[in-house]
């Protein structure tokens, strides 16, 4: 509950007065007085409270949205909003070595140098292929001088486009320049599709479990969510379909293919099925393409867009998870139907994504150079992937069970029915081995007996004494007695 008497500035500081709200809300959150869905009070009370301006708390308000901390609802005001997944499952900053923190809502797991942590999705900064990224930026700094930092349509870097376009043809993609759009990493492109296409009190459809991170940007446009439970080979088609004639919604949010955060994959015919659904009943399917490169199997698996015959399908791709997180490069294709309004919101924005970092990755694109580290991610990502396997396989007690995703780089662990995974996270956030409890990926508050792992930061090394420790966990928490060997599923 925020109470006003909570909120002060000092007008004697030189810090701006928005600034103190911000800082002050922030502090609040941090210190767990305000919670997540409590409402910020009305703009023209807190002014009169603190003796300040309307459009001062305005511009701390929305310094607090920019910042994804709070959403608004049309009518209604503004909400403290759920923190999104790449909040959630990583790494924060650290001012040094000895208070390196990982937090989870209202927890904070201690993270030693020894600590394996099996909870961030981002890979370690010694994959990042520096070197060569170094190569195209200077190229483009000598060939284009100060142009390089100059504005580019805010479709994107015309040849840029042109690559990423002949790169997806080998996707089974077809598309035209004019619907692809380039974006500030998915995040961005979620909130910018939500911001064109969603409206106040629209039905949007999400997968249960889901990434947080798209709940937060469609919350923030006051939406009614709902969830369809997820099953290893894609949502329970029966019941979409029955919610779907129920709630005629304007969009889905899907991710086909290794599912963040079960690492689970749509089956062909499931794929089939949702694009005819879609079509029949006027839905968009928002589709993020997460980790689809990372297919180990022998089999290709589609995406949703190379399917889509009737141009229903929003497909978000972001290069953050194979080539550098901080670069903040992804594209969009848009339906037809969207194109000028998905543009509209693209643009007020940020006005366009950064030119040089463009430039830079249609050279790195043009050069195979991207060929080469998705290349070389995959094979690293793919020992892991096995040893991870292997290690569960081996370690894991019998009444633990997971599936073996077709690829990516999560892996989803189910404890006996009736357990929570946020009360076995308290009991063991101190043994040295970090995981996403389940209940972090569903729209409402929920218990879940699940758990994520991830291999994307964990030494191929590490692995087997992570899991191992991770079991033992697991054992003393279930009172098991030994170590079973677990069947795959």
């Amino acid at each position: 509950m925020i109470r006003l008497e909570d909120i002060s500035v000092d007008k004697s500081l030189k810090e701006p007065l928005y600034q103190q709200i911000v800082n002050k809300i922030k502090d609040l959150i941090q210190s767990g007085q305000i919670e997540v869905e409590d409402k910020l009070p009305p703009i023209r009370s807190l002014a009169k409270h603190l003796g300040v301006n309307n459009v001062t708390v305005v511009t701390a308000y929305q310094s607090l949205a920019d910042e994804e901390i709070t959403y608004k609802i049309r009518g209604s005001g503004s909400y403290i909003a759920p923190k999104s997944d790449e909040l959630l499952a990583q790494i924060s900053e650290f001012d040094n070595a000895e208070n390196q923190v990982y937090k989870m809502k209202d927890n904070q797991m201690i993270l030693s140098q020894e600590t394996i942590n099996f909870a961030t999705a981002t890979p370690k900064s010694n994959l990042f292929p520096v070197t060569d990224f170094k190569k195209a930026i200077n190229f483009v700094l000598d060939r284009d001088l100060g142009e390089a930092f100059g504005y580019q349509e805010a479709k994107g870097y015309q040849s840029l486009r042109e690559s990423i376009a002949s790169y997806l043809r080998h996707q089974n993609i077809q598309t035209r320049l004019e619907n692809l759009q380039i974006i500030s990493g998915a995040q961005q492109g979620l909130d910018i599709v939500s911001k064109a296409v969603l409206n106040y009190n629209d039905v949007v459809l999400v997968e249960a479990p889901t990434y947080s991170g798209a709940i937060a940007s469609f919350r923030s446009r006051g939406v009614k969510i709902v969830q369809i439970p997820m099953q290893v080979d894609g949502v329970n088609m029966t019941k979409l379909e029955e919610i779907i004639k129920r709630y005629k919604p304007k969009m889905m949010y899907t991710m086909i293919n290794c599912q963040n955060p079960t690492g689970f994959s749509y089956t062909h015919k499931k794929k089939e099925l949702l694009l005819k659904l879609a079509s029949e009943h006027h839905m968009y399917v928002l589709e993020d393409d997460y980790v689809s490169e990372l297919i180990y199997s022998k089999q290709k698996s589609l995406s949703l867009k190379s399917l889509d015959v009737h141009d229903r399908v929003i497909y978000i791709k972001s290069f953050s998870k194979i080539l550098m997180p901080g670069l903040r490069l992804g594209f969009m294709i848009v339906p037809d139907t969207l194109n000028q309004t998905v543009l509209n919101a693209k643009q007020a924005t940020d006005i366009s994504t950064s030119g040089l970092i463009q430039k830079a990755f249609d050279v790195y694109l043009r050069n195979g150079q991207w060929e080469k580290q998705l290349s070389n991610m995959k094979k690293i990502y793919q020992r892991k992937f096995d040893k991870m396997v292997e290690a569960l396989n081996a370690y894991l007690p019998r009444s633990v069970h997971y599936y073996v995703p077709k690829g990516g780089i999560l892996f989803w662990l189910e404890l006996p029915k009736g357990k929570d995974s946020r009360d076995f996270f308290e009991k063991v956030k101190h043994k040295e081995v970090a995981f996403v409890p389940g209940d972090m990926f569903y729209y409402t508050d929920r218990k879940s007996n699940a758990i994520r792992l991830s291999i994307a930061a964990v030494a191929e090394e590490d692995i087997e004494l992570g899991v191992k420790k991770l079991s033992q966990a697991l054992v003393d928490y279930l009172n098991q007695e030994a170590v079973e060997r677990l069947p795959i599923l």
